[in-house]
Order: C-alpha cells, then sequence, then structure tokens
C-alpha cells in the first residue's frame, strides 16, 4: 500500500479528543496532528458556506471558471468532457473526517505539544509583519 494512503488512514483513524496530539517520524521529519473541536466547528461551518454558495450557482445553472476556482467549490465536484459538472457528495461527506484535524511536520526534537502550540499562534506574528 502507498505511504501516503497508509498515512491519511492513520490520521483518520485518530482519536479526535481536544488537546490530544499524534505523531508520526517519516526520516529526518515528525508530523503532529492535533484535534481541535473549535477547529472542527469552523471547518464544518467553511464547509456548509461553500457547499450552499455552490448549491445556489449550480441550481440557477451559473457555475463558472470563477466558481470552480474558488477554494469550497471545486474540491467537492466531478467535471468531465470539459462541460459536466456534477457535486459529488461523497467528497462532502469524506471530507466531514478531516474536521478539525490540523498537522505540522517539524524535525525539532521539542514536544509534540510546544510544537502544535507554537504553529497555532504563528498567525499572530504573520499579521504583525502583513
Amino acid at each position: 500500500m502507498n505511504w501516503l494512503i497508509r498515512l491519511k488512514q492513520w490520521i483518520l483513524s485518530l482519536e479526535k479528543r481536544n488537546g490530544t496530539f499524534n505523531e508520526t517520524i517519516k526520516g529526518e521529519s515528525r508530523l503532529i496532528v492535533g484535534y481541535s473541536g473549535n477547529r472542527a466547528k469552523k471547518d464544518k461551518h467553511n464547509r456548509d458556506k461553500g457547499v450552499r454558495r455552490l448549491l445556489k450557482a449550480y441550481k440557477s445553472g451559473n457555475i463558472t471558471k470563477e466558481n470552480i476556482n474558488k477554494p469550497g467549490y471545486n474540491k467537492f465536484l466531478d467535471i468531465s468532457d470539459n462541460v459536466k459538472v456534477i457535486i459529488n457528495q461523497q467528497k462532502i461527506s469524506d471530507d466531514e473526517n478531516w474536521d478539525g484535524l490540523k498537522g505540522y511536520i517539524t524535525n525539532t526534537s521539542l514536544p509534540a505539544k510546544e510544537v502544535y502550540e507554537q504553529y497555532n499562534g504563528l498567525w499572530v506574528i504573520e499579521k504583525a509583519f502583513g
């Protein structure tokens, strides 16, 4: 079995509980995966919002290239023959399995929780330079 498929299966098998951190090692790097209930709510909200917009555009027959390139749209579509667009409900359901999960790749030896918290707060630094 492909390493990436095994990795996805491992991530999706993890217990989804606030404050838990899991890690795996590949070569010199560690992948640290954490779960947040708040993030799960946000992920669900964003997906639902995107799907509602997609359904509205789909029902009106106004799906355009711009719609398809928007996040929240394209990953739930199957496009064939360059003209046929179908909303794929299975892709929407599969996406729900990832709600609340966040992963970071690092080569540090810091504890998993510390790596997760440091990266999680990175937006504050980025905002200061933005």
